[in-house]
């Protein structure tokens, strides 16, 4: 029967297509909302457990939105004196550890070789304790003079790249955290300082501030037994600088993503209800539109699982010919889908691995293809069991 419902298939191009396209139209929105959803929740539960810091600074005139800085790729060209805060933190019990870092600038296709929007991040590689984890591989002994570690989302298939005019070697790829370090572009620390120094992005700036002894944020780790809250207290006594406590940024991600969720379900239920009420009606109405055809085939001896075959081969090209579609206007989409995931979004989101992707898409995929066959043999039930002299009267035929 593979022949005949392949050849029914074809010959009925408008309703075929018809049908296809709703299918396909369905499949991809499953796709994309399954997506966005485990998407920001791996990025969430990441960022979680590797942050790596419990408090952070940033300089009094920015604007206190951890989000922003943590999870978004726009830097914020903010600045403060490094050395007295640097002193006071050397003598405020309950530090383990801190890093400095200098956010640069936005990058583009302007004044850098790599593809995409990305930030310029100068970083302390004796103190640093949030990139080197998620350094592919080993570790890079020294980082010093035009050398560059390239986070896990951005593209470059290089060794070597350049940056605002100036060569850079690649020396280390970060892997995917799901935080601002998946665009960010590390390079040493005075470096960074010496490349926006004369920078037309931030020169308005220097003004006020000498680059070469400003930092834009310190990452402080907490001792292990000392309470981060009492830690990030006291530090907001310090003039400068402003307080940001990693943990409040993940509960307002948290809060964010739940709310997201909720709001995707509810819409994500009305267009799902409707996709498959749409699909339903098509598949039942073009199936009894052809009873005739089915009954005669029994009628003329022909033995009732003989139609079944013949709808089930039929739904599983409908199937098919979804599937290559959908994939189709997905790849197509892809690069849109890219920036509005990766790019500014102002939330930890982590693609879920191909392999997690194909399966995903494989299920919905087979549970599509059996929703449509169950409505059509329910559909065709009656017109195989109609007696052969009423088939018979009836005009038509195949």
């Amino acid at each position: 029967m593979r022949g005949i419902a392949w050849r029914a298939f074809w010959r009925r191009k408008k309703e075929s297509g018809l049908t296809v396209a709703l299918l396909a139209l369905v499949l991809l929105l499953a796709m994309l909302f399954a997506y966005t959803l485990v998407g920001y929740a791996g990025g969430l539960s990441l960022s979680e457990a590797r942050l790596g810091a419990d408090v952070v600074l940033f300089a009094k005139e920015a604007p206190v939105d951890g989000s922003a800085v943590l999870f978004s790729p726009q830097p914020i060209n903010a600045y403060f004196e490094a050395a007295p805060v640097e002193a006071a933190l050397r003598s405020m019990p309950g530090v383990a550890a801190w890093t400095p870092q200098f956010f640069a600038q936005t990058l583009n296709a302007d004044c850098c070789s790599v593809e995409g929007e990305n930030r310029l991040v100068g970083i302390d590689w004796a103190s640093d304790f949030l990139v080197k984890p998620w350094v592919r591989g080993v570790p890079p002994e020294r980082f010093d003079g035009n050398v560059a570690i390239l986070g896990g989302g951005v593209p470059s298939y290089e060794d070597e790249i350049e940056i605002l005019g100036a060569p850079f070697h690649v020396v280390a790829r970060l892997r995917p955290t799901g935080t601002a370090m998946d665009q960010t572009i590390f390079v040493p620390l005075d470096v960074a300082r010496a490349l926006v120094a004369a920078s037309d992005t931030v020169v308005e700036l220097w003004g006020r501030h000498d680059p070469a002894k400003s930092l834009s944020a310190i990452f402080i780790r907490a001792e292990a037994r000392y309470n981060p809250d009492l830690l990030a207290y006291q530090l907001s006594r310090l003039p400068e600088v402003t307080v940001i406590r990693t943990s409040d940024v993940i509960t307002g991600a948290r809060e964010t993503l739940s709310w997201m969720g909720r709001l995707l379900g509810v819409f994500g239920g009305f267009a799902f209800g409707f996709g498959a009420l749409a699909v339903f009606g098509r598949v039942a109405a073009d199936v009894r539109r052809r009873q005739n055809d089915f009954a005669l085939i029994v009628a003329l001896g022909a033995p009732r699982r003989r139609v079944y075959a013949w709808l089930f081969w039929e739904t599983m090209y409908t199937a098919f010919g979804a599937t290559l579609l959908a994939a189709v206007a997905g790849a197509l989409a892809w690069p849109f889908l890219r920036d509005a995931f990766l790019v500014g979004q102002g939330q930890p989101f982590v693609a879920p691995p191909p392999a997690a992707v194909v399966l995903g898409a494989a299920v919905l995929v087979a549970l599509a293809w059996a929703v449509q066959l169950l409505v059509a043999l329910w559909a065709v039930g009656d017109a195989v069991r109609r007696p052969v002299g009423e088939v018979l009267k009836e005009e038509g035929g195949l």
